[in-house]
């Protein structure tokens, strides 16, 4: 995918993973082997796999933007999300490792923190629910440009949240 990229465009500025999915609700000792490694999966060893292959160009360049996606449950669990959260959190460290290691390079790393994402699939899976207070996909995407921009070149190991209403 990088190699795409580089040849596609020359360079690459940012990386933003909003990659990620959810499945929760039995308590921790009744979670499956293969769901607790399909969260892990989807959620932290995706930002670990894109991380580390577009880190090296970044660094050569001493300059871009990594930007993952954890969630608000990383820093605020909720019952029947144990294997969800703790992908999510891993991802929040994974980012904060990142930034230790890029400090000083022109190269930064951040997380989002968001709330409920208001998304047709996350209408489906919460018929009923307030929908006003969840956050609105234009409110990440600014947050985003804000991160990739010159503005934000000194924020490092930020876990920013976005939580809605």
């Amino acid at each position: 995918m990088v190699e795409a990229v580089l040849d596609w465009g020359g360079r690459i500025d940012a990386l933003v993973n909003l990659v990620g999915g959810y499945t929760g609700g039995p308590p921790l000792h009744q979670i499956e082997d293969a769901t607790w490694n399909r969260m892990l999966e989807l959620n932290l060893t995706s930002a670990f796999v894109l991380s580390r292959a577009v880190l090296p160009h970044l660094l050569e360049r001493r300059s871009g933007r990594i930007i993952h996606t954890a969630s608000r449950g990383a820093v605020e669990p909720f019952a029947g999300g144990a294997a969800y959260i703790v992908a999510k959190a891993g991802v929040v460290v994974l980012t904060r490792s990142i930034a230790a290691e890029v400090a000083g390079t022109g190269v930064t790393a951040n997380v989002l923190l968001p709330g409920t994402i208001d998304t047709a699939a996350n209408r489906a899976g919460a018929p009923g629910a307030d929908y006003s207070k969840w956050v609105r996909p234009a409110a990440l995407a600014e947050t985003i440009l804000f991160l990739i921009s010159d503005a934000a070149r000194e924020i490092n190991g930020a876990a920013i949240p976005v939580y809605g209403s």
